[in-house]
This record gives structure tokens, sequence and C-alpha cells, in this order.
């Protein structure tokens, strides 16, 4: 997982037809996105945390109002 200084994102990567990784990924991208709305309470819409796997499929969850959750899944 990685956050940025100046908390505007989190990147982390792994299959997500694996079950137990979709689980995993899933987990770290509401953490990452409740870490960054803690690291930068101002943020809103604009903090974006991006999941992506190798094939070109990317979830982008967005942190609104800190704790309600924008999902995207994108992709093949």
């Amino acid at each position: 997982m990685m956050v940025h200084e100046d908390g505007t994102v989190a990147r982390a990567s792994g299959d997500l037809h694996e079950s137990t990784e979709a689980f995993a990924l899933s987990s770290l991208m509401k953490d990452s996105a409740e870490l960054v709305a803690m690291i930068r309470p101002e943020a809103t819409a604009l903090t974006r945390v991006t999941i992506s796997r190798q094939s070109d499929t990317t979830i982008v969850a967005t942190p609104y109002q800190k704790h309600i959750f924008c999902v995207k899944l994108a992709g093949p």
C-alpha cells in the first residue's frame, strides 16, 4: 500500500478474480480510504484510492464526506 505525503493516493495490486485476494483488496481499499480521511480531514470527493489488477481491471474508491465511498469498476 502507498499513501502519498499529501494523502491523495493509495495503491495496491492483486487478482480480483481470486476470492482471498479480492477480499484483501476490498479491505485494503476501505482501510486506505479511511486512513486518507484521517490524514486529510478536509479531503472530500477529490481524494481517490485506486486498486488495479494486471489485466487492466481497476477499482476506484472515492471517499466522500469522509466515510461514504463511490466505487467504480473499470476494465474488461
